[in-house]
C-alpha cells in the first residue's frame, strides 16, 4: 500500500502539469466573451479557436506557439476541412460558417505584422486611384493577399493596394474586395481610426452591398474585437449582437460625414446644423460600424469621393445590425463594376432618419 502511495505521489506533479496545460487555456477562453460584454482590461484574450495558443494581453504584447506563417497555415488547413463537412464545436462566434472565425485570425495577426513595418520606409509609389502608397498600406495588402490565398483553394481578390488577382486552380468561390489600412492618413497619424475591411461575395455578380456575402471590419490601432457580419445570421462585436439605435430624427441624431478635400455645399451645413451632434472620422467603414452598433445614428459622405472597399464590408454589418443605405436621392446603391469607380453613401440607423436627410439635401427652402 505504501509503495502505491509512494508512487501515486511522486507522479503527482507530472499529472498536476499535464492538468494545467490541458484545462487552463480552455478557463481562459470560455472567460473572453464576458471579458469583452462586460469590457474588463484587466484579462487578457486569448484565442483557441484560431489555431494555436495565442494569448494576447491588453497593452499589444502576446505569445503563439504557432505563430506567423505556422499558424496561418495550420488554421487555412483547418478551414479547408470544415468547408468539407467538419465543424469545430469551441468557437465563440455563432455563425454557421467558419469563415468569420478565419477573417478575424487574419485581423488578430495582421495587428502584429503592422506593429513591426509601421516605420519602414514609404515606397513612393500610387495605387490604382492615384493615393500615395505608404509603407504599412503595402506591408498590410502584402500581408491579407497572402494569407487569404492560404486560407482558402481558390478566390479573386480586389484590393485598393493592387489589381485584381487570381489564386488556386479550383472553381472560383469568393470574390474578397480589401481596404487593408481604411484611415490611412489616420494610421500614420496615430489616430485610432483606421481598420481591415474584408468583404467577401460570390465569385460572379455585381459588387454591390445586396451582394456581400461575409464581412469584417477590424481595428488596427485599438485592441478591440472585430465588427463581423454574415448575410442573414446578424453582426456582432465579440460575443455582443449589434443593433441600431432607435432614432428616427435628425434633431435628436448624432451625424457623422467626410470633409476631406471637400468645401461642404449649403445644404449639407443644412444637415449639420440641424443634428444633435456632428462627428468627423475619416473613416468611412469605422462610422459606419459605430451606427451599427447603436453609438452614432447616420454617416453623410455625399463627395463623390468614395469608392468600393471603403464602405463594402461593412454595409452588410449596418444591414444586418438595421440600418439603411442609400445614395444622395435615397434609392439603393448602384452596384459599381471596380474599386476606381466613385459614388456617395448616406448610412443611417433608420429609413426615417435617412429620408429626412435625403429630404433636407434635396430641399432648396428648409
Amino acid at each position: 500500500m505504501s509503495i502505491v502511495a509512494t508512487s501515486w505521489a511522486k507522479s503527482l506533479p507530472r499529472y498536476s502539469t499535464l492538468v494545467l496545460r490541458l484545462v487552463l487555456p480552455r478557463v481562459k477562453w470560455l472567460l473572453r466573451p464576458l471579458a469583452m460584454g462586460q469590457g474588463l482590461s484587466s484579462m487578457s484574450t486569448c484565442y483557441p479557436p484560431y489555431g494555436g495558443d495565442h494569448c494576447e494581453t491588453h497593452d499589444g504584447q502576446g505569445t503563439d506557439t504557432a505563430c506567423g506563417l505556422a499558424a496561418t497555415e495550420e488554421y487555412g488547413n483547418g478551414l479547408l476541412m470544415r468547408m468539407r463537412g467538419e465543424r469545430r464545436s469551441d468557437s465563440f462566434l455563432p455563425f454557421q460558417s467558419p469563415i468569420p472565425e478565419v477573417l478575424a485570425r487574419l485581423h488578430l495577426e495582421l495587428r502584429q505584422e503592422l506593429q513591426a513595418s509601421k516605420h519602414a520606409p514609404d515606397p513612393g509609389r500610387r495605387n490604382a486611384k492615384g493615393d500615395l502608397q505608404r509603407s504599412f498600406d503595402v506591408a498590410a495588402d502584402e500581408y491579407v493577399r497572402s494569407y487569404l490565398e492560404r486560407a482558402f483553394p481558390a478566390g479573386t481578390i480586389l484590393s485598393e493596394e493592387c489589381s485584381e488577382r487570381r489564386f488556386g486552380r479550383e472553381e472560383q468561390e469568393y470574390r474578397f474586395v480589401v481596404d487593408p489600412v481604411d484611415g490611412s492618413d489616420n494610421y500614420a497619424r496615430g489616430l485610432p481610426l483606421a481598420a481591415l475591411n474584408i468583404a467577401v461575395l460570390p465569385a460572379e455578380g455585381p459588387l454591390s452591398p445586396e451582394h456581400v456575402l461575409f464581412s469584417i471590419v477590424g481595428d488596427l490601432l485599438l485592441d478591440e474585437s472585430p465588427v463581423l457580419a454574415v448575410r442573414g445570421e446578424g453582426a456582432y462585436c465579440g460575443s455582443t449582437r449589434l443593433k441600431t439605435s432607435s432614432v428616427g430624427r435628425l434633431s435628436e441624431a448624432f451625424v457623422s460625414c467626410e470633409l476631406n478635400h471637400y468645401a461642404p455645399p449649403t445644404q449639407l451645413g443644412k444637415v449639420l446644423s440641424r443634428a444633435r451632434g456632428v462627428r468627423v472620422y475619416g473613416c468611412c467603414s469605422l462610422a459606419l460600424s459605430l451606427i451599427a452598433s447603436g453609438a452614432t445614428d447616420a454617416h453623410v459622405d455625399v463627395r463623390e469621393r468614395l469608392t468600393l472597399e471603403s464602405f463594402l464590408a461593412a454595409s452588410l454589418a449596418l444591414k444586418e445590425a438595421g440600418g439603411c443605405l442609400v445614395n444622395r436621392k435615397g434609392k439603393s446603391l448602384e452596384p459599381l463594376t471596380g474599386l476606381e469607380q466613385r459614388t456617395s453613401l448616406i448610412a443611417a440607423a433608420s429609413s426615417e432618419l435617412a429620408k429626412e436627410i435625403v429630404y433636407v439635401l434635396d430641399s432648396q427652402d428648409c
